[in-house]
């Protein structure tokens, strides 16, 4: 069997960006943080587009390719750069909830304390240049 053809069709995917590599997968993606040099929050960046479903206009994520991604099923598992806002802001708002109890606001504490101490660690470990533009990831009081 002959598996070339196969090998330069995927090569070619890669650079259309159709599938990823062992480091990188696609993922949908609604927001980018922005940060200054100092990294500091300055903004968050909406990279949704519109879409015509039916009659409505709605506004749908982009798919774009991030740093690999864990697959999670439960449990509190950061990951590296690219996370929902529980992770990255300690943010935990589900639709239609107008207040978030004492036991909610402990919980999006611990997602983003792991995600800092996920960040902090590889950089610790030298695995990554020093990243100061995520200055941002500091424990909530």
């Amino acid at each position: 069997m002959n598996l070339q053809p196969l090998v330069t069709y995927y090569e070619q995917l890669e650079k259309e960006d159709k599938v990823g590599s062992d480091e990188w997968s696609m993922a949908k993606v609604s927001y980018a943080i922005t940060v200054d040099i100092e990294g500091k929050v300055r903004g968050i960046l909406p990279l949704m587009k519109t879409e015509t479903r039916g009659k409505k206009a709605v506004l749908v994520s982009i798919e774009r390719k991030v740093p690999q991604q864990k697959v999670r099923t439960s449990g509190i598992s950061p990951n590296f750069m690219c996370d929902n806002a529980k992770y990255l802001l300690g943010a935990w708002l589900e639709v239609g909830e107008e207040k978030k109890d004492n036991q909610v606001k402990d919980k999006a504490k611990q997602y983003f304390q792991a995600s800092a101490n996920y960040h902090d660690a590889l950089q610790h470990k030298k695995q990554l240049p020093p990243f100061y533009f995520l200055s941002f990831l500091l424990p909530l009081p």
